[in-house]
């Protein structure tokens, strides 16, 4: 039989502000609530425009060395909406999931 794992992504700063390094923290937790080691933790972001090429992200995810909190450090240079997404490879399998959000 095979084991499902859920997998509940938070982040805890939003995602906000185009002109020079922002921090952000993001936690993964398990279905009970307890922080988790996902493992190794990506992260893209990327901003639709009309008649080009998507423009992408700077963006780079790292641990913090506590179980499950990540830091997010971006730096776009444009505001607007950005297209995000997050996947990891671990102990509790693979995954990923997508939001948007709007960066001033």
């Amino acid at each position: 039989m095979k084991t499902f794992h859920v997998i509940v992504l938070t982040f805890i700063f939003a995602v906000a502000g185009c002109s020079g390094d922002k921090v952000n923290l993001s936690q993964f937790k398990d279905d009970q609530g307890q922080p988790a080691d996902v493992g190794d933790v990506q992260i893209g972001s990327s901003m639709s425009m009309p008649s080009m090429a998507p423009m992408s992200g700077d963006s780079e995810i790292t641990a913090t060395g506590q179980t499950g909190i990540y830091k997010v450090t971006s730096n776009f240079a444009m505001s607007g909406a950005w297209h995000f997404t997050v996947s990891w490879n671990g102990p509790y399998g693979q995954g990923h999931t997508t939001f948007n959000s709007n960066v001033r």
